[in-house]
């Protein structure tokens, strides 16, 4: 990203119109990342302690776990990416058409 572009993004961030949304975005952003966090620990435990009566149950469990898990961390990047990116249009439109009411 060249530097005026980052700057920019900067600037509208700190001094956006609506910093409750950015407030929610990251902490449902958290609440994602924690799940999938959640969720990659518990079926390795899980799935370990399956393995003691079958391989097979237990590397699915295993498996799922991964998946399930994987895709949520994925989801909360992507959902507060996109947060991010509609709001940063909302606060750049706003910016722009202060202008012309001055």
């Amino acid at each position: 990203m060249n530097p005026a572009k980052k700057a920019y993004l900067e600037r509208i961030r700190s001094e956006s119109s609506y910093p409750t949304f950015r407030s929610l975005v990251k902490v449902i952003a958290v609440i994602l990342y924690t799940f999938g966090v959640i969720v990659l620990v518990a079926s390795l435990i899980i799935g370990l302690m399956a393995m003691a009566n079958s391989v097979e149950h237990g590397a699915g469990i295993i498996f799922g776990g991964l998946i399930l898990g994987i895709s949520q961390i994925i989801t909360g990047k992507v959902f507060q990416e996109t947060s991010y990116m509609l709001t940063d249009i909302a606060d750049s439109i706003t910016d722009l058409n202060c202008r012309y009411e001055q």
